[in-house]
């Protein structure tokens, strides 16, 4: 196995190629947020309506910086985003009754 290298897509990093360097990493907080990120962009928008709409805004976020980015308890969408989610439901919902 000498001088393989594992690379991340998630992450974009390269690491040693060997089994238990890869679930370390594959454990670790910034690896499950960057995967978290990734796997919200194919998610579908009324899902993240509806778990929105049940969030109260966070302060953190709003003022500045949330330490818990997308593990908070708390909505990261401001109004206009939320009205912006809402279009773009409804126009897929108009494209499949089509």
């Amino acid at each position: 196995m000498g001088g393989k290298s594992y690379y991340c897509d998630y992450c974009c990093c390269f690491m040693k190629n060997d089994i238990n360097v890869r679930k370390l990493h594959n454990a670790g907080m910034l690896h499950t947020a960057a995967k978290v990120t990734y796997m919200q962009r194919f998610e579908n928008p009324a899902q993240i309506l509806k778990k929105e709409r049940l969030k109260k805004p966070c302060r953190r976020f709003f003022s500045g910086y949330c330490q818990f980015q997308l593990f908070c308890n708390y909505g990261h969408y401001s109004p206009e985003d939320i009205k912006r989610l809402e279009k773009i439901g409804n126009e897929s919902a108009k494209k499949r009754s089509s």
